[in-house]
């Protein structure tokens, strides 16, 4: 049996197979649809619940950038699928998303978050950092509200 499953037929089909989710997903443009909610805590104690939504699109444009940050995910399992890259982009895109807002949110205690400046100038660090992985950003929108009622 072990004879039967590495023989040179298989290993030949596998090195075909490494890598092949990857440069599939290099050849898509994909969109990522999120939605945060934090609260901004005012200056006096009272705190209001925000919520913002953003819709991402996105290419790969340089894909050695991409390969080296995706670099310990692709030596653990050279055979990830692109839907398994989408998933691992998406979910460290969703976090810097998240934190974004969170400092966003709480960046003044004073003046209430103006959520529609939140994509571009509350999300500046992230955008820079997902070009810094190889993507390039095809749109990005997104807006935001403040709820005042108790």
């Amino acid at each position: 049996m072990y004879l039967e499953l590495f023989n040179d037929e298989n290993k030949k089909s596998w090195k075909k197979a490494k890598e092949l989710g990857f440069e599939e997903f290099c050849k898509s443009e994909w969109t990522i649809e999120w939605d945060g909610r934090c609260d901004w805590h005012t200056k006096h104690g009272g705190s209001y619940p925000c919520s913002a939504e953003a819709s991402l699109t996105f290419a790969v444009g340089d894909k050695k950038k991409l390969h080296d940050h995706l670099g310990s995910e692709l030596k653990k399992n050279p055979f990830l699928s692109e839907d398994d890259i989408y998933g691992i982009l998406l979910k460290q895109i969703e976090e810097d998303l998240d934190s974004d807002m969170r400092e966003y949110c709480d960046a003044d205690d004073y003046y209430e978050p103006f959520w529609e400046e939140f994509v571009g100038e509350g999300t500046y660090e992230s955008e820079a950092k997902w070009k810094s992985w190889g993507l390039d950003i095809v749109e990005f929108t997104g807006s935001g509200d403040i709820d005042f009622e108790p």
